[in-house]
């Protein structure tokens, strides 16, 4: 049986009322809900039974299917860290983020409008990124980092297009719609036309993650996933390459066992900057410090050679391997 303990009115039927999609890690999100009516307007129901306007409305239309992100403002989005209950509370300083897809396939994020030929989108937190596949002859699947979205101003935006491509487009088969992406690894599912499911990993959800690892020390994880999607391994030191040589390279060492595997790493070294062609999301290049000068009159390669050389005699010598 159906218990109902509290009637609230709207200004008019209600369309959509969703979870938003933070609740596990928003202090405030949980107990609270977004509501859209069947013209556009959006509203937030709070704890406490209360219903006011939600800052980031209203769509320019009905959307069918929409998703809220009820703190796009906050930096400690995880798959891995959710809330418990005793941390929920309102946030006054949060900021909301709706997304919505209407029937006419455009996509919106409050009153601005993404894409004018959509089939589907999904928020996934653990990524920071909304995700949409297009319509049209040449379809893609785009990547928009919720940061960009969330400081975005079409009025003073020097480069729109930038923002609204994305990071990394992937190209797909014409008719495929996004089903899932998945929150603790670079890959999602597709749906093709003739119905059945594909999963792939492209280069937008490859590349963070793996610069994530690079940073959280797990080499081992993040090299594997570089040799199996083809990913240049000079990423591994021009992320970061005071770091690489400070701790990196002995993490490298430690973890790679296959001498066939360090010997890959050592070939594929070229004195180029990798991230001129993987560029580095705002969130991660938040924890690099300012570019400098770490090899000095020197090459990368010969600088790298070296310590890699010294840490290999250091671990022989040690009998660690």
């Amino acid at each position: 049986d159906v218990t109902i303990t509290e009637l609230l009115q709207l200004e008019s039927r209600a369309l959509r009322i969703v979870n938003w999609a933070d609740t596990e890690y928003a202090p405030g999100a949980r107990g609270s809900a977004l509501i859209e009516l069947n013209d556009g307007m959006l509203l937030e129901y709070n704890q406490g039974g209360t219903i006011e306007t939600c800052e980031a409305g209203p769509l320019l239309e009905a959307c069918p299917s929409i998703a809220g992100i009820f703190d796009a403002h906050s930096t400690e989005i995880s798959a891995t860290d959710p809330i418990d209950g005793s941390e929920a509370c309102h946030d006054v300083h949060s900021q909301r983020l709706v997304v919505g897809l209407s029937s006419r396939y455009r996509l919106y994020c409050g009153e601005r409008l993404l894409s004018s030929a959509s089939s589907s989108f999904e928020v996934s937190l653990s990524h920071r990124f909304i995700t949409h596949v297009t319509i049209g002859s040449r379809p893609h699947l785009h990547f928009l980092p919720i940061e960009s979205l969330r400081d975005f101003d079409p009025f003073t935006e020097s480069d729109n297009h930038a923002v609204l491509d994305g990071y990394e487009p992937r190209l797909v088969e014409r008719g495929a719609r996004l089903v899932a992406i998945f929150p603790l690894r670079p890959s999602l599912v597709l749906q093709m036309p003739r119905g059945n499911l594909e999963g792939i990993s492209p280069r937008g959800l490859v590349l963070p993650y793996v610069m994530s690892k690079i940073q959280n020390g797990e080499i081992h994880e993040a090299f594997d996933i570089m040799r199996r999607q083809r990913v240049d391994l000079n990423l591994i030191v021009d992320l970061n390459p005071s770091n690489f040589l400070s701790c990196v390279a002995d993490q490298l060492i430690c973890q790679i066992e296959k001498i066939d595997s360090i010997n890959l790493f050592i070939s594929s070294l070229i004195d180029v900057d990798s991230t001129f062609k993987y560029p580095v999301p705002s969130w991660i290049r938040q924890g690099i410090p300012g570019a400098t000068n770490v090899y000095g009159d020197d090459s990368k390669v010969n600088v790298v050679c070296r310590k890699m050389r010294e840490l290999m005699l250091s671990v022989e010598k040690d009998g660690i391997t």
